[in-house]
């Protein structure tokens, strides 16, 4: 870990953790400068996996960020990159200025900070909501129809039944343990599963993992014990981490809820916007997810950079011939 937290003058209030892959690197700056300039009491943790600290982008190094470097870089292992952001959090739980109701933001380096007051929206909700552990794009898409977890539920059954006693014990000799490590793995990811359960999980749901926001104890409750010491997806690459945080929501005791109205936080999207991320904006949205595909409607398109521009300027989309709408 390099750059150590620098005292703010005030507490620390949000954090952002940003994972960062090798594909990211210049794009990184984009999320770096929209949180810049819209949050307020934050400290942003870049978790550099598979990164060299020095190629970093020009002016993203500040005194308001830390950059915590993986180990082993985890090759696109889902279950690794999931670990390496909740260590980050938890790490953060070490800093002598964070606030005892600071809340944690999973930020991709793909989403934009749109607006102001992310923080202050996130602990509000929190603190009439105590049973709530994570917010996010869970149960209705930007458009408003329900947002469709039939894949999720799918795995996890399937994994938690015979074909996850196949699996496990073979990814387990794939990575140079033992099959009877993969059969505990598995037991152990069926406990985690009827825990959740027993706590109100619906198999299959999840927050999009573009955004999402944590509380405080969640994380707490995250760090104690042996949640995280041994978890089955570390035998699970291409199992994506979204599907995996909100499981371990609800078996640490607490709930996810959607935030996805009209200025709610969250216009996040898994793919390409399927709503005008300017209208999303002008709906009072605080972050708008992915922009890495830019944006195409009608005749005019916008790369990724102009997207960027347009959006943190404030401006309306342009017309096809370079007009104001």
């Amino acid at each position: 870990m390099t750059g150590q937290p620098q005292r703010t003058r005030g507490l620390v209030t949000t954090v952002f953790v940003v994972p960062l892959g090798p594909s990211d690197v210049v794009r990184v700056a984009y999320a770096v400068r929209s949180i810049r300039q819209h949050a307020a009491a934050y400290r942003i943790v870049l978790v550099l996996d598979g990164v060299a600290p020095e190629s970093l982008p020009p002016g993203v190094i500040g005194d308001d960020l830390v950059v915590r470097v993986n180990e082993r870089p985890s090759r696109g292992h889902w279950g690794q990159i999931w670990l390496g952001q909740c260590r980050a959090m938890i790490a953060a739980l070490g800093w002598d200025d964070l606030a005892p109701d600071a809340v944690f933001v999973k930020f991709d380096a793909d989403a934009l900070l749109v607006r102001a007051g992310i923080g202050d929206r996130a602990r509000a909700l929190f603190a009439s909501r105590p049973d709530v552990g994570q917010l996010g794009q869970c149960f209705n898409n930007v458009r408003g129809a329900a947002l469709p977890n039939a894949g999720w539920a799918r795995f996890y059954r399937l994994i938690c039944g015979w074909r996850g006693l196949l699996r496990l014990p073979a990814a387990a000799t794939r990575h140079g343990r033992s099959p009877l490590a993969g059969l505990s793995a598995w037991i152990r990811l069926r406990a985690l599963v009827a825990k959740a359960q027993s706590e109100g999980y619906r198999l299959g749901e999840f927050a999009i993992g573009g955004c999402y926001i944590l509380r405080r104890e969640l994380v707490e409750r995250l760090g104690a014990g042996d949640m995280l010491a041994v978890t089955p997806f570390g035998l699970l690459p291409t199992t994506g981490e979204d599907g995996v945080m909100t499981v371990y929501v609800y078996a640490a005791g607490f709930s996810a809820m959607d935030d996805g109205a009209d200025g709610g936080i969250f216009a996040v999207e898994g793919k390409n916007f399927r709503v005008s991320p300017f209208l999303l904006r002008d709906r009072g949205h605080y972050v708008l997810h992915p922009l890495k595909y830019g944006y195409s409607a009608q005749a005019r398109s916008y790369t990724e950079e102009e997207l960027v521009d347009s959006l943190l300027a404030g401006l309306a989309p342009m017309a096809a011939d370079g007009g104001r709408p």
